[in-house]
């Protein structure tokens, strides 16, 4: 009967185990509308740098986000561009922890501690 219970159990393991991917459930949301950043209408910004999404699949960052989240869209880098239906402007979206080494690809530089030349044109 020791027999019955541990193969009972190691069924339930496997049942309880998703098909995709092992621990995704569980793993904290590493995407979020408030990590993205406007790369402005030109594309040759990213060329090359990251991947732009379908246009014609996904138009929206709240919507690229919700399915990065939920394991239904995968992008590699831990990057992808969007390109956004309301505003007509390409958006990066990274994941989480990853944004010093995404803008650094991408060479953006962002540095709100230091404003460049603010207030000195008159």
């Amino acid at each position: 009967s020791s027999h019955f219970s541990s193969s009972v159990s190691a069924a339930q393991l496997r049942a309880l185990a998703p098909p995709h991917c092992p621990g995704a459930p569980t793993m904290p949301e590493m995407w979020s509308s408030e990590q993205t950043f406007a790369l402005g209408t030109d594309p040759d910004v990213f060329k090359g740098k990251a991947a732009l999404l379908d246009p014609d699949m996904y138009d929206s960052v709240g919507t690229v986000v919700e399915k990065l989240n939920s394991g239904a869209l995968a992008v590699e880098e831990g990057c992808c561009v969007v390109l956004s239906g309301s505003s007509r402007q390409y958006f990066l979206v990274y994941a989480e922890g990853l944004k010093e080494k995404v803008f650094f690809k991408l060479s953006i530089v962002e540095d709100p501690l230091e404003p460049v030349q603010t207030g000195m044109m008159g």
